[in-house]
């Protein structure tokens, strides 16, 4: 199916072949849903993979979750996209359901081949962590570590959310929220992490105001679970900022503006909120006693705010961390791992009224 949309729609700026590590024939079902949009496959064939004319490619594409595992590897020299699309020839039902599936996936196939269309022959590399071609995402975007989390701020507060990156399953969406372009995308867990996709997503795809939204532990006896927390400053374990500077001590602070705003939305919406000091660490288990901090004022511990504010501030861009209480460090009271990803929405409503705020 993607070589019959590829022939349709590339011949100007496209040589197209398909093949695999497998051959397993042409399905009757895929050549009759391409009938019904006037596109003959019937001729085409199931063949092993070349690996002169797959060395010697341009842009290689692969299909299928499993595909990006099971193919040859693709050098750093050749372009490539993964379109992590499920197999329809696995699918499951009554013959309707089959037949109804392998629609939705030439449908998703025929967009994604269109997208190519556009680029006339400009194919822009992906970076190595995200697979969006520029344009996908938004100037402004919500970075929740969890990438399910992403997945559901888009399902839930976006409009004609469409997915730009599933690499490594860090999921990205772009749609739009009152009408405002918007971006939603996980960055994993930790500094490194978070440095990798915040640093692409600044210097490859222009992205102008970054706001992570996720939880941390309160380390102040008057932070409660639940409570917003919007980290003014963050003090860091972490030695990736001091790499650079190691004769100072580098404030790592957010851009005041969009601080301000997330304020005052919060209070307006009678969130009960915190603004203050965090301590960005390295470490989940063991490591220093962040605890003590909260004698001096310290609110809550995290893992990421700090190198995304370094970064903001190297880039000149905004970064703001809005997080959800999940934990209290001097109690032992906590949330459920499921609460986690998909109740704590008052951070999400926040996050994302801070982006489109004048």
């Amino acid at each position: 199916m993607a070589e019959g949309f590829a022939k349709k729609y590339l011949t100007e700026n496209y040589e197209i072949r398909s093949a695999g590590i497998e051959q397993h024939g042409l399905n009757p079902k895929a050549v009759e849903v391409m009938k019904e949009v006037e596109i003959d496959i019937s001729s085409h064939t199931s063949d092993l993979i070349d690996m002169d004319y797959f060395m010697s490619s341009d842009l290689i594409i692969t299909l299928c979750g499993d595909a990006r595992d099971t193919c040859p590897r693709i050098p750093s020299t050749i372009q490539s996209q993964h379109w992590d699309l499920q197999d329809p020839a696995r699918a499951e039902g009554t013959e309707d359901e089959i037949m109804n599936f392998f629609r939705e996936v030439r449908d998703d196939i025929e967009e994604r081949v269109k997208k190519l269309n556009k680029l006339k022959g400009e194919y822009t590399m992906p970076t190595p962590h995200i697979e969006a071609q520029k344009g996908e995402i938004a100037d402004k975007i919500l970075l929740p570590g969890d990438p399910l989390r992403a997945k559901y701020i888009a399902e839930n507060f976006l409009e004609d959310a469409v997915q730009f990156n599933s690499v490594r399953n860090m999921f990205g969406f772009t749609g739009t929220y009152k009408g405002q372009r918007v971006s939603v995308m996980g960055t994993g867990m930790g500094m490194p992490s978070i440095s990798i996709y915040a640093n692409e997503l600044i210097t490859e795809y222009g992205v102008k105001k970054l706001i992570r939204v996720g939880t941390a532990g309160s380390v102040n006896e008057n932070v409660k679970i639940r409570d917003l927390v919007i980290g003014q400053g963050a003090a860091t374990t972490s030695a990736i900022i001091r790499n650079d500077y190691p004769a100072f001590d580098f404030p790592q602070i957010a851009d005041f503006d969009l601080l301000d705003k997330s304020y005052h939305i919060a209070k307006d919406l009678g969130i009960t909120t915190h603004v203050g000091n965090i301590v960005s660490s390295d470490l989940f288990y063991d490591g220093p006693n962040v605890v003590e901090l909260g004698k001096v004022g310290v609110l809550a511990v995290e893992m990421e705010a700090a190198a995304l504010y370094y970064l903001g501030a190297k880039h000149k861009v905004q970064t703001l961390g809005i997080m959800t209480i999940s934990d209290e460090l001097l109690t032992g009271n906590a949330t459920s791992p499921e609460e986690r990803q998909t109740s704590f929405t008052d951070m999400m409503k926040v996050g994302l009224e801070t982006l489109i705020a004048e």
